[in-house]
């Protein structure tokens, strides 16, 4: 359509312009002809002119003014149509539509126009549609926003609040670890020093320039025999004992500062094993209170043993009839007696090999020796008891050990207590599991009994002398509590280890290790066997 019209305002010009040009030549060609025509004067031409041209010259002035008008105005028109159509559409009016009857260029510009707007008022809508949209999802990605912004800091908030509570119960914690009286270190699981407080500063003679650095290249505590003790933190971390003690410590192994060392596993929030806690006891005082009461029992027993023969000796004579005949009731209470009398001088004899033992220079002869012919001796010791009480000893558990170098009378003695004591306080008609096995490079031996347990709260004693677990006591009547701590001494001399798991009322598995490479031998005034025969 637009080419159609290509070129009708030229036209319309060029028939105007032709027009405008045509009418000055036909009446300079009228005037030509009336100069052809006879004139006499001067008045004659004017009059001529008056006549012939005067008219004709103002109708053609008359007719050129009013096309100078009219042209204009006709090319005018349509422009300012669409002038008066942009200025609406600058003012904001979005329905403008230019109507133009021409059949030119003007009226393809004017349809051109409105195409233009109705494309405009399109994109308009479109763009709206497209900004309402954006906003929205804009004002709903800021809503987002605001909320995780909300979120966030609340989160921030809960974990400022966390932070400071996690804080305050550390400074408790810590208040309450500086407030104790014993001493008290916290390792990591690769045994590197997290904590300490100021007890163990002044036991162990460190300072908090030990914190970072690893407790075995950072403290030396040495045993009552001068040998360094070494605490192999990992190693207990991956055991199954939930306590280890290291008993009569010393921190120069010349002096005389007696420690006890009590190594116990802490766990996470999630009851992951992450460290260890050391608890560090003075004991100097215990040592020495012991060292006397060891020498007033020593002196004791000697008294004591000495009138209760001569007790036993007379009760014998009696029940023998050599004072004059007895009556059935007479000979009851004798008996009774002698069986009373019988257990003081046990009793006593215990006391004296304790003495002994913690006073004397016990030497040790380790031999060729094989534990299975051994514990088979023990356990045919032992058959009598177990039968009396119905309990069933098994021993599955048992592997064959080569020999290996152990002083046969401190092994006898140990394997003889360990046993005698799980049969004692098992419940009648029980078993009893034996194992004897090789772990890694240690020969491992355990007793597990279903008998009362040991307390918790009393674990950390159990190898002390002369102590016997409450719930035992008032069950058991008879025991010295002297067992189990001459089997630590024994296992000590022995160069083993010993140590126990139990739950009470579920019973108790008590353990011993001796390394393959057996015990070495020891310098000393008397063996075991002498001891305890005196």
């Amino acid at each position: 359509m637009v080419k159609r019209r290509q070129g009708k305002i030229q036209n319309r010009l060029l028939l105007w312009y032709i027009i405008g040009s045509l009418v000055p030549l036909i009446f300079l060609s009228i005037a030509v002809i009336f100069y052809l025509a006879p004139v006499t004067s001067w008045s004659g031409l004017l009059d001529l002119i008056e006549h012939t041209l005067l008219i004709p010259l103002l109708a053609s002035f008359i007719l050129i003014l009013t096309l100078a008008i009219i042209i204009p105005k006709e090319i005018t028109k349509p422009i300012s149509k669409l002038q008066a159509a942009v200025d609406k559409m600058v003012m904001g009016d979005k329905n403008v539509i230019v109507d133009i009857d021409s059949n030119d260029e003007l009226a393809a510009l004017a349809e051109g126009f409105n195409r233009m707007t109705k494309d405009i008022i399109s994109a308009r809508a479109g763009l709206q549609a497209d900004v309402k949209s954006r906003t929205s999802a804009l004002l709903k990605s800021n809503t987002e926003l605001q909320d995780s912004k909300t979120a966030m800091l609340n989160i921030l908030e809960d974990v400022e609040a966390e932070k400071f509570k996690a804080e305050e119960q550390r400074a408790k914690i810590e208040a309450i670890i500086t407030s104790i009286a014993d001493g008290v270190i916290v390792v990591d699981k690769n045994a590197d020093i997290i904590l300490v407080n100021e007890q163990v500063k002044k036991l162990l003679q460190i300072t908090d320039k030990v914190i970072g650095s690893n407790i075995c290249d950072t403290i030396k505590l040495y045993g009552d025999d001068g040998v360094q003790i070494k605490m192999d933190i990992g190693k207990f971390l991956e055991s199954k004992k939930s306590l280890e003690v290291f008993d009569r410590t010393l921190v120069d192994k010349n002096g005389s500062q007696y420690l006890e060392i009590n190594l116990s596993k802490y766990k996470n929030i999630g009851d992951k094993i992450v460290g260890a806690i050391i608890v560090v006891r003075d004991i100097t005082r215990n040592v020495e209170i012991d060292k006397m009461k060891s020498e007033f029992v020593s002196v004791a027993s000697h008294q004591l043993r000495t009138p209760l023969s001569a007790v036993r000796w007379f009760l014998e004579m009696l029940l023998e009839g050599d004072l004059g005949k007895l009556n059935d009731e007479q000979i009851d209470v004798l008996k009774d007696a002698l069986e009373s009398n019988s257990r003081m001088i046990s009793l006593v004899n215990d006391l004296l090999n304790v003495s002994r033992l913690e006073s004397a220079k016990i030497k040790v002869e380790p031999i060729l020796l094989s534990l299975n012919s051994l514990l088979k001796t023990t356990l045919k010791e032992a058959t009598v008891l177990a039968k009396e009480k119905k309990i069933k000893i098994n021993i599955d558990g048992v592997e064959d050990i080569a020999k290996i170098k152990l002083d046969k009378s401190l092994m006898s003695q140990i394997l003889q207590n360990l046993i005698s004591n799980a049969i004692k306080y098992s419940s009648n008609e029980s078993d009893i599991i034996v194992t004897l096995k090789t772990i890694g490079n240690e020969v491992q031996f355990s007793v597990k009994d279903s008998g009362y347990g040991i307390p918790l709260g009393e674990q950390s004693r159990i190898f002390e002398k002369f102590f016997r677990a409450d719930n035992v006591t008032r069950m058991e009547t008879e025991g010295t509590g002297l067992g189990l701590y001459i089997s630590k001494i024994v296992m000590e001399l022995s160069g083993g280890k010993i140590w126990f798991e139990s739950e009470e009322r579920k019973g108790s598995t008590f353990y011993f290790s001796i390394p393959l490479e057996g015990s070495k031998p020891k310098e000393g005034s008397r063996s075991l066997a002498q001891v305890t025969s005196k």
